[in-house]
């Protein structure tokens, strides 16, 4: 059997920053790591929507977060089509069966019920799909929408933390 040609010539050791490529695509800075991790890390500054408005400071970090963990629940619903009904009407017709799905959908509708009630429908529909990498904000009016909403979604996260989870 023939030898199949290398494409790419894999490092043996393992970098803390990243492929060279990455820093081609991507807006990125190099930053001190944590203890134990090694000397120095690469951060993407421009991974996404919440990422790029973060590292302008158009966001606080704690707004970044609470965009982030949105984000990552809807990735774990199956993305913006399966979980779009939680935002307008409820759980009987999103997602798919299953007990992660439906408790991402669940948290999904929790979180987006609090920002529309605290702001109003088009704020949480902004916010939903900022964190979804969806939209971009192009205005100063966006933003300041955007921000609004953020700050619900950041103190609705931060009051969920300090309840314990059952179990049961």
């Amino acid at each position: 059997m023939r030898k199949r040609k290398q494409i790419g010539k894999k490092s043996k050791e393992t970098s803390d920053l990243g492929t060279p490529e990455l820093s081609l695509r991507h807006a990125v800075k190099v930053e001190p790591a944590g203890l134990g991790i090694g000397t120095v890390r690469l951060r993407v500054l421009d991974g996404c929507e919440l990422d790029r408005l973060l590292s302008n400071q158009l966001i606080m970090p704690d707004q970044h977060s609470a965009g982030l963990k949105l984000g990552w629940d809807i990735g774990r619903a199956g993305g913006k089509k399966s979980c779009f009904s939680a935002l307008e009407g409820g759980l009987s017709r999103g997602g798919t069966a299953g007990g992660r799905v439906m408790f991402a959908v669940s948290r999904i509708a929790k979180a987006m019920h609090q920002v529309q009630k605290r702001t109003n429908r088009k704020t949480a529909r902004l916010v939903f799909h900022v964190a979804s990498d969806e939209a971009k904000v192009t205005s100063p009016a966006a933003l300041s929408c955007l921000k609004t909403g953020l700050v619900v979604l950041s103190s609705f996260y931060a009051t969920r933390a300090s309840f314990p989870l059952s179990l049961s």
